[in-house]
């Protein structure tokens, strides 16, 4: 994963239903809304922090929009995932293609063929792979697992992201099932 910091200007619009506190607070609570954990589909970076925030000068008000506009100054955390990168993810749903996790911020796919070394089995009733042959759980729904990023396609059109991982690989596996 690429870490990197970016020091950012811009103006904020908060509505007016947002302007019962502070500005300070105010135009941080929208701009994380609006900033925190989006996908740059230029740069395929997230921005996933905010730091040394401050407030430029005053707001400005405009009589045909009720929204106050203010400058703002901050630091981004941003980050990035590359093939090879070691992801801990929680299994959401087990299907017959596989497992589906999340890091929190994005969905991965497990394909049933990286899920073990073993011969595995779908098991439709409880939701879960088992090992071929002694018929023990492999990974279901709340598993926590810790698997290597093998696959990443962001399609700007489908505005859809594509990450697979695989557990194939000596120290990945299932953390907790």
């Amino acid at each position: 994963m690429i870490l990197e910091e970016e020091l950012r200007e811009e103006y904020v619009s908060i509505p007016p239903r947002d302007l019962h506190g502070r500005v300070m607070n105010e135009a941080f609570l929208v701009l994380s809304r609006q900033k925190l954990g989006v996908l740059d589909r230029k740069t395929n970076f997230v921005d996933c922090a905010l730091k040394d925030f401050e407030i430029l000068g005053p707001g400005k008000v405009f009589p045909s929009n009720p929204f106050v506009y203010q400058q703002v100054r901050y630091r981004c955390v941003r980050y990035r995932w590359e093939i090879g990168d070691l992801v801990r993810v929680q299994v959401i749903n087990v299907t017959r293609d596989g497992a589906f996790a999340t890091d929190g911020l994005f969905e991965f796919f497990i394909h049933r063929s990286q899920l073990s070394k073993e011969f595995v089995e779908y098991d439709p009733e409880s939701s879960e792979y088992r090992a071929r042959d002694n018929r023990t759980a492999i990974i279901r729904i709340g598993s926590i697992v810790l698997g290597r990023l093998v696959s990443i396609s962001f399609s700007p059109v489908e505005q859809q992201n594509h990450m697979s991982l695989t557990l194939r690989q000596d120290g990945l596996r299932v953390l907790h099932l």
